[in-house]
């Protein structure tokens, strides 16, 4: 799995700057989610639309 987070690299020989996608380092990366098994940055998502969900039944309840 390459790592979601892009890492931006300039050659400054070429004059350009590029943008890659490194290896996913796993549990050794500060953004690796252990309760998923997957790096942060790609379980965001799911876990917004949750509390999303979470909010929406509270904001309901409320009657608001």
């Amino acid at each position: 799995m390459k790592c979601p987070l892009s890492q931006m690299t300039t050659y400054f020989e070429l004059r350009e700057t590029r943008f890659r996608w490194g290896d996913c380092i796993k549990e050794e990366c500060a953004w690796w989610d252990n309760d998923k098994g997957m790096c942060f940055r790609a379980s965001e998502p799911i876990e917004l639309r949750l509390i999303r969900a979470i909010l929406r039944g509270i904001r309901d309840k409320k009657g608001g």
